[in-house]
């Protein structure tokens, strides 16, 4: 039989997890209103509110997580999450979002939901949890490009099959974006080498480069070959800050990048 001051205690306990739970701010979810994390702060940015604060994170590397301070307009990149709610310290004009967490509203769970999970919250409202970008690899929300780099030197032949062993390709970079992407991750020290061995190879057949997919390395994806240094048909493809492109032997041992492919 539950007792009266069970009841109120069952309650309690029920409320003070509501308190806690997520809560929905616009398209955003907001793992913890009125909360802040106090440790892991990479740096501190004026924004404009709640969404460009989360976006930003997303495009940076090392954030894994913000404090958002609506009164100051401030954003607080922080390089690691927490599940543990203890850590978090009362702060009426912020909020402690995970970006890990981040969700696709659905009109309904009816709705489509590839790659992802359709939940069903307590205010009524669906949302899709997308499977994103690994915590331990890298990511642009504008290019929608997921990578690592590797500590290790490989030959063309073992830098594939260890990229696909860890579910990823040798990456690709279809664009010039993709190219300037890196130069500044580097610049930010974000990656450590200034080249990268990438899956673009020449291929005998075709006559042209091509990427691990298939696709045309030059051409109709704005990257013109006169604005790298390929000086021979042969090999593969290095990621170069200094001269975007530029081909290597493929027997040599360098350092590369994998790619995780979101759909």
């Amino acid at each position: 039989m539950v007792t009266t001051s069970k009841m109120k205690l069952i309650l309690w306990i029920a409320s003070f997890l509501v308190s806690i739970s997520f809560s929905i701010s616009g398209d955003i979810l907001v793992t913890a209103p009125r909360k802040r994390l106090t440790r892991s702060i990479e740096k501190t940015l004026p924004v404009r509110g709640m969404q460009q604060c989360v976006k930003n994170c997303e495009d940076y590397g090392p954030c894994k997580a913000v404090n958002y301070n609506r009164n100051e307009l401030t954003c607080q990149f922080l390089r690691d999450a927490t599940i543990d709610t203890s850590e978090l310290v009362d702060d009426e004009q912020s909020s402690y979002i995970d970006v890990n967490q981040q969700t696709t509203k659905l009109s309904s769970c009816s709705a489509n939901c590839e790659n992802g999970q359709c939940v069903k919250l307590s205010s009524g409202e669906d949302y899709c949890n997308v499977k994103k970008c690994p915590l331990s690899f890298h990511y642009s929300s504008s290019l929608n490009f997921c990578y690592i780099q590797t500590t290790h030197g490989d030959e063309f032949p073992g830098a594939i099959a260890y990229c696909k062993s860890i579910g990823c390709r040798l990456a690709i970079l279809p664009t010039l974006n993709h190219i300037l992407f890196l130069k500044a991750e580097h610049q930010n020290g974000i990656l450590e080498n200034s080249r990268y061995r990438i899956g673009g190879q020449w291929n005998e057949e075709a006559g042209r480069w091509l990427w691990v997919n298939g696709d045309p390395v030059f051409g109709a994806s704005g990257i013109n070959q006169t604005d790298c240094i390929v000086d021979s048909n042969n090999g593969d493809l290095m990621w170069d800050e200094k001269d975007n492109l530029r081909n290597t032997n493929s027997g040599n041992r360098e350092k590369y990048i994998c790619e995780k492919v979101l759909v």
